[in-house]
């Protein structure tokens, strides 16, 4: 599933002139959106991509209403991973069970040496590997 926090808190979309990079939200709608997908899908793990952190609302990174989305994923008890960016320098955390993955930025600098970028392989019984390249690393869970 993929998450667009590019909304005011007002849920208005961002758009040119009206938005702060700061002030991401996942708008009320599409919190309703993903709750029922995420019941439909219920029999099968799910991975949500998100370009923003929803992990830690209080960063500059995060999205503000992320806690709200959080709870979501977690009702929903089918969320293997997020998968998530906008935070350079990449990271990792577990919260109640769901891994949250912030891959590091793909171009980050002038050279070869400073690109990153990720495999990640679902094995059936619900294993996730990302393999990292270039600067970013490998991680496994389950």
């Amino acid at each position: 599933m993929i998450l667009d926090a590019g909304f005011t808190k007002n849920d208005a979309a961002y758009d040119a002139g009206n938005f702060q990079w700061k002030d991401a939200n996942i708008p009320a709608a599409q919190q309703e959106w993903l709750a029922q997908d995420l019941q439909n899908a219920s029999a099968k793990k799910t991975l949500v991509f998100v370009h923003q952190n929803l992990h830690d609302e209080s960063s500059i990174y995060g999205v503000k209403n992320a806690r709200a989305v959080r709870r979501i994923l977690e009702k929903s008890g089918n969320v293997l991973a997020v998968l998530q960016g906008h935070d350079h320098k990449g990271g990792h955390e577990k919260i109640n069970g769901i891994h949250y993955f912030t891959l590091k930025a793909l171009v980050d600098g002038a050279t070869l040496k400073n690109n990153s970028y990720a495999i990640v392989t679902i094995a059936p019984h619900g294993r996730v590997s990302l393999r990292g390249f270039g600067r970013e690393t490998d991680l496994i869970f389950s």
